[in-house]
């Protein structure tokens, strides 16, 4: 079925999504070829699977809302890596990655086992995609938050983290205040220093608040708590 408002026609150009290709097809060499005059033989089979029903959708969905907005969820299944799909409006798909699963009320990560299948709930939406019609929200932006001034220094614990791939030594945390508001803090991590641990206790100074998308940013000041480990 497709989207409201589209109906295409013979010989319509479309926008498609590309969900999966042949690994041997040659894309640079099909390219240089047309490019050249040359058609492709009819007995070509590329191997392609194509969507057309996403970028229509994906653009009814940027139509009307935006990153930061609030919008209804159902939870599809848990995902591979760690996170979860959701179903939302206009026949998408949403994903929700593994640290942005929402906050207990012990300022824990929660999991992804704690959401049903077919359970109902409120994401904010965190980044849209335009190239790949790709929609991501979160769970740990959801409630409003605290006032608060940049500057500010705050006790922070370390609830996610991950290596920089594009840098030796440092290190993207998600660290989270009061027990329910999450930060996320860069860390340059010396060779001496040990790494970190979820769990582990420091000080961290709010550097950036962005209020329509509830996302702050902090530095790590003071690394002097004994870590906690979860």
């Amino acid at each position: 079925m497709w989207p409201a408002g589209f109906d295409p026609k013979p010989a319509e150009r479309v926008d498609a999504r590309l969900r999966r290709r042949d690994k041997h097809i040659n894309i640079a060499k099909m390219q240089e070829r047309l490019d050249s005059g040359l058609l492709l033989p009819d007995e070509l089979d590329l191997g392609v699977d194509l969507d057309l029903t996403t970028p229509p959708a994906y653009k009814l969905f940027c139509e009307n809302y935006a990153v930061g907005d609030l919008i209804p969820a159902v939870v599809e299944k848990i995902l591979d890596s760690g996170g979860l799909l959701t179903s939302i409006n206009f026949g998408l798909k949403a994903m929700i990655y593994e640290s942005e699963l929402g906050l207990d009320d012990n300022g824990r990560l929660k999991k992804a086992r704690d959401y049903r299948p077919g359970s109902s709930l409120d994401v904010r939406i965190s980044q849209l995609v335009d190239d790949t019609a790709t929609i991501r929200c979160s769970l740990s932006r959801v409630p409003p938050l605290p006032e608060l001034q940049r500057g500010a220094v705050l006790p922070g614990v370390v609830i996610n983290m991950r290596e920089d791939s594009r840098q030796a030594g440092r290190v993207r945390l998600v660290c989270s205040f009061n027990r329910r508001y999450p930060m996320d803090v860069v860390a340059n991590l010396q060779p001496e220093e040990p790494p970190f641990v979820v769990g582990e206790e420091f000080d961290v100074a709010v550097k950036y608040i962005d209020r329509r998308k509830n996302r702050v940013e902090g530095d790590l000041t003071n690394r002097h708590h004994e870590a906690k480990r979860e």
